[in-house]
């Protein structure tokens, strides 16, 4: 964060300092952060958090509504998009609002804040994770209930994402297996992520 305009023009700094850290967009917090209050001058903070905006649709509401909206930006079913909403739907701050966002923003929203490498979102990284993106490269299901294709509609809540599942199938919402399968986040998953999980595992990382 420098002094100028930061996220909106309703979030400026004042006198900011080399010290000043900004989380924007996270849900991590260092140690010693304080949560901006939105009066105060940054530079009377040395690292602050900055609350995520959530509301993306901006009806007032935040709730999977919102994670419709950025899939329904994403495959170009919504084109008038305002540009507040737009810059709020790209959770992730990459400059594209895409599947990915609404991946985050379902972590978010309805998995706790599952961490990456924990594909089968049982609270831990280990052989079972280690498995379902094995199977995701090789094509090899691990058995009847996980299929090897870990963006199948089958791994959405169906009760929630009906919609989303009817109208749009398979590869079109990052499921939650494969967003936390991504482990190093380059939007794929592949021996890369299947390397880190092994190193994790054996205690490397």
């Amino acid at each position: 964060v420098s002094s100028g305009n930061c996220i909106f023009s309703s979030i400026r700094t004042d006198a900011a300092t080399a010290a000043l850290g900004a989380l924007v967009n996270t849900a991590e917090t260092y140690a010693g952060s304080s949560e901006w209050d939105g009066i105060t001058a940054l530079s009377g903070y040395k690292h602050i958090r900055i609350p995520y905006i959530l509301d993306i649709n901006e009806d007032g509401a935040k709730d999977t509504m919102d994670i419709e909206f950025i899939i329904g930006v994403y495959a170009g079913d919504i084109s008038d998009a305002t540009a507040s909403q737009l810059a709020k739907a790209d959770i992730n701050s990459d400059g594209t609002v895409d599947n990915f966002d609404a991946a985050e923003l379902e972590r978010i929203f309805a998995v706790n804040n599952s961490d990456k490498g924990d594909v089968n979102q049982d609270g831990e990284e280990n052989l079972a994770d280690y498995a379902l993106i094995k199977a995701y490269i090789s094509g090899v299901a691990v058995d009847n209930e996980h299929p090897a294709d870990l963006m199948s509609t089958s791994y959405l809540d169906s009760s929630i994402y009906a919609d989303l599942i009817t109208e749009y199938g398979d590869g079109v919402m990052i499921t939650q297996q494969y967003y936390c399968a991504d482990v190093n986040g380059d939007k794929a998953v592949d021996a890369f992520d299947l390397f880190y999980v092994d190193k994790f595992i054996n205690g490397l990382v």
